[in-house]
């Protein structure tokens, strides 16, 4: 994953949680989409006998899926305000939404 790809989704994550009530509500419902994206794949593919790690390939996933939604809405300021948001609340230090041990095995 890029370093460019790294920093936006850390920063956006950053904005989904430590945003107060009522502000970057479309955030913070995104970042529930891509955890709850990444845990369902992670658990159907241990239904199918399958191991799957929940570390950092899935992380690489989740940065994959929040840039096919950033690049598939261009003109959509959620992304670049969240970013910024997220920038400015924390040191760059967001944790993936699909963290080890997420999703019980």
């Amino acid at each position: 994953m890029s370093d460019e790809l790294n920093k936006a989704l850390r920063n956006f994550k950053a904005c989904a949680q430590e945003a107060p009530a009522g502000a970057h509500e479309q955030a913070k419902d995104l970042a529930a989409v891509l955890g709850e994206t990444c845990d369902n794949l992670v658990r159907d593919l241990r239904k199918l006998g399958l191991v799957a790690d929940n570390g950092d390939l899935m992380t690489h996933v989740e940065a994959t899926i929040y840039d096919y939604v950033k690049k598939s809405n261009p003109g959509k300021a959620l992304f670049s305000t969240s970013e910024r948001f997220g920038e400015t609340v924390s040191a760059g230090t967001g944790t993936s939404a699909c963290q080890p041990g997420a999703v019980p095995a």
